[in-house]
């Protein structure tokens, strides 16, 4: 054993350069038993290999199986750097409307200063100190202030007419120029509704019917019920319902008279019966008649078709009806048992007894009279 120990010695340290890990000699000298080496053997898992050799030291192979393990390095949390630096001071910004002129403000209050604490100039929106108005960009456009802050511009009820804006420029009711929109009424109900009675009493009033949009029409308002009037006639020869129709549309922007209620066909009796009310034109017609109620725009809506026995109105009698089927009143009861009578035709008028005394339809018949109806050669348009 000793011998054996003496000679793998020097094979250890001949082994250094190829073995780091070889142990070291036993320190307990050469008295191991064999057990002890088999031990130490089996403990350090080492195979242990003698082959033949050439010359006189054996050649010895060991391997070794090392079990190593890798350890995650360790993360550390990042130091934070602290700096002694003074804490930064923020001034508070200038805040409008506390009654102090701060940085960024050209003032704050006052009479000239605005909400955004600016001083006040014409065209920024905002009426202060000696401005009468100030619509901002539409300074100087029509209906707005003017460019320099000191009035209302080119607008309505001026008394201006401004080309282009307006159709006329007056308070007057009379000439038919509504004052609210500068535009012309196109019948009296219209003036009526712009108007105070007391302001717009019945009379004379000029107006511009829709037919009629670019010309002056003279006409009678009774502003009790807002109606529009004029006298009309042909001295010459008698007119049809559909020609005194027509000569109302062509001439006036109108249409031959017929009542809508009972208040509006006594106020066309009145009209009719009344001298001072002046025929349109200067027509040399009668002043005063009861004939001007002659003929009304009235028509059966199915020729030979009637309503006889019947009031006259459109509740009574759907069978008769004016243009556009409107309502319509001549008597609150019927007159004649055979009228009105189923000898008609399409377009064509009744023929109407007015009494000026009684200021009432007494009577009224239908008849063909070759296919024209009733006629007269005076006659009374409304507004359609």
């Amino acid at each position: 054993m000793t011998s054996l120990h003496k000679f793998l010695t020097p094979v250890c340290v001949g082994s250094l350069l190829l073995l780091t890990a070889c142990p070291p000699p036993s320190s307990e000298g050469t008295d191991t038993d064999s057990e002890t080496e088999t031990e130490t053997e089996s403990e350090s898992d080492t195979d242990t290999t003698a082959g033949p050799t050439t010359g006189t030291m054996p050649t010895t192979t060991t391997n070794t199986t090392t079990n190593t393990t890798t350890e995650d390095p360790t993360t550390e949390d990042p130091t934070t750097e602290t700096t002694d630096d003074p804490p930064t001071t923020t001034e508070d910004p200038a805040e409008c409307g506390n009654g102090e002129v701060e940085e960024g403000e050209e003032c704050d209050g006052g009479d000239d200063c605005t909400s955004s604490c600016t001083l006040n100039v014409c065209g920024d929106g905002e009426q202060l100190g000696d401005e009468a108005c100030d619509d901002g960009e539409n300074n100087g456009n029509y209906n707005f202030c003017n460019a320099d802050c000191s009035g209302l511009g080119p607008s309505c009820g001026d008394g201006n007419l401004d080309e282009g804006d307006e159709d006329c420029d007056s308070d007057d009711p009379q000439s038919g120029c509504l004052a609210s929109s500068c535009t012309f009424a196109k019948d009296c109900a219209e003036i009526q509704a712009e108007y105070e009675l007391d302001e717009a009493s019945s009379g004379p009033y000029t107006i511009r019917p829709e037919l009629k949009p670019d010309e002056d029409v003279a006409v009678h308002c009774d502003m009790s019920g807002g109606w529009t009037y004029v006298k009309s006639g042909d001295l010459i020869a008698d007119s049809s319902a559909a020609e005194a129709s027509a000569h109302c549309a062509d001439t006036f922007g109108l249409t031959l008279f017929y009542p809508g209620s009972e208040a509006h066909l006594l106020s066309a009796i009145g009209v009719a019966l009344n001298p001072e009310i002046l025929p349109a034109l200067e027509l040399n017609i009668a002043l005063s008649d009861p004939g001007y109620l002659s003929i009304m725009a009235i028509y059966p809506k199915v020729a030979g078709e009637s309503c006889a026995g019947m009031a006259l109105n459109n509740d009574a009698c759907p069978e008769w009806a004016p243009p556009g089927d409107g309502p319509w009143w001549v008597t609150a009861e019927s007159l004649s048992e055979s009228q009105p009578g189923t000898n008609n035709c399409e377009g064509c008028s009744m023929l109407y007894e007015v009494d000026a005394e009684q200021m009432a339809v007494i009577g009224y018949e239908a008849f063909k009279a070759g296919g024209n109806g009733a006629s007269s050669n005076i006659f009374l348009c409304r507004a359609p």
